[in-house]
């Protein structure tokens, strides 16, 4: 039995590292995930931190959020409408994962979510409309705003570690979009949240401030 789960946990992980380089390897992952959840009784934060990696790869955020939630075993909220407590998902039975481990599953998760903003990204070479480019930096920004919740809200709730990598994660997706702006105030949006819990360290580094400056030195 214990051999059944090592061998799943395995090809699964082999499956997620040949997902960053061909995206079909992503499905058979999720489809191994799916073997797992028949033979394990508490999640591995490696096994789906390695799947989250490779759907962040891909900018597949939707899948992802899926992901966490069902190893968290709880819905993670994107927005003031829902709540994590309010519904949880279904696991068989399954232990989800310690929230103490979950931070680096978290950091892909919102990876995920800037790279999906990036991929909507107006292009402007194709799109000469400004109707179309406005509409398209609107459904990027929408997703940079439920990562941004994630992080601000959804996590200190659940007891999740807020690191500099996942703070990065988000700053670094409005740096891609050029909108220094907004990254400057989610990083005094931090600063507080993280001023308000003394025995939390800062996860501020270097990296999340040269984000802003990035995002301001591609904005228009």
């Amino acid at each position: 039995d214990c051999y059944q789960k090592d061998v799943l946990s395995f090809v699964t992980m082999i499956a997620a590292e040949s997902a960053m380089t061909e995206e079909s390897a992503v499905d058979a992952a999720l489809m191994m995930i799916d073997e797992m959840e028949k033979e394990i009784d508490v999640w591995d934060p490696r096994v789906i931190g390695s799947v989250l990696n490779a759907l962040a790869h891909w900018g597949r955020a939707e899948e992802a959020l899926a992901l966490l939630s069902r190893a968290m075993v709880f819905n993670i909220a994107t927005d003031p409408s829902s709540h994590s407590s309010d519904e949880s998902v279904t696991s068989s039975g399954i232990k989800g994962l310690n929230p103490t481990n979950a931070s680096p599953c978290y950091d892909s998760l919102l990876r995920a979510f800037a790279k999906c903003a990036l991929l909507r990204r107006p292009d402007k070479k194709k799109i000469k409309h400004s109707s179309n480019k406005n509409a398209k930096m609107a459904s990027a920004t929408e997703v940079l705003s439920r990562a941004r919740y994630i992080l601000l809200t959804h996590m200190p709730e659940v007891g999740i570690q807020t690191t500099n990598h996942t703070c990065n994660a988000v700053l670094s997706g409005y740096s891609a979009l050029g909108m220094g702006t907004e990254a400057e105030q989610l990083l005094l949006e931090i600063e507080t949240l993280l001023s308000q819990s003394s025995s939390r360290p800062s996860a501020l580094d270097t990296a999340c401030y040269n984000s802003v400056l990035h995002g301001y030195s591609r904005d228009k």
